[in-house]
């Protein structure tokens, strides 16, 4: 098995910067976070799982990202997050699965999914 490696990441400033998030839990479920140096409870999150169905073979990948607002006693006021699931079926072959993959990645790239996905949310971007 591979080992857990840190993941650095861009944040969402003008000028972004990268931010390191280091694994924290391994298998079966994987975290990394991002020490921001506040309190742990504000530390974004990045978390993920995958599981195969024994019997009838369907796999799902999960992931979750998690980006925490505290307040100075390290509440937990909001929390941003992202979940996405990957299922691929036991009879879906290796580049079925390479396109949906491309297709997830490269469509969050595109400025008219991003119209699209966060049209309700003027101004918040």
């Amino acid at each position: 098995m591979p080992s857990i490696t840190s993941l650095t990441i861009n944040d969402g400033l003008a000028t972004p910067v990268g931010r390191v998030f280091v694994p924290n839990a391994k298998y079966p479920v994987v975290v990394w976070e991002y020490n921001n140096g506040g309190f742990p409870s504000s530390f974004p999150r990045i978390t993920v799982q995958g599981t195969k169905n024994p019997k009838t073979g369907l796999f799902r990948g999960r992931q979750t990202i998690a980006v925490p607002k505290v307040d100075a006693s390290g509440l937990i006021l909001s929390v941003s997050r992202i979940n996405i699931e990957v299922i691929h079926a036991a009879n879906s072959d290796a580049a079925q699965r390479a396109d949906t993959r491309a297709y997830a990645f490269n469509s969050q790239a595109m400025p008219s999914f991003a119209q699209a996905f966060y049209r309700d949310m003027e101004g918040w971007f």
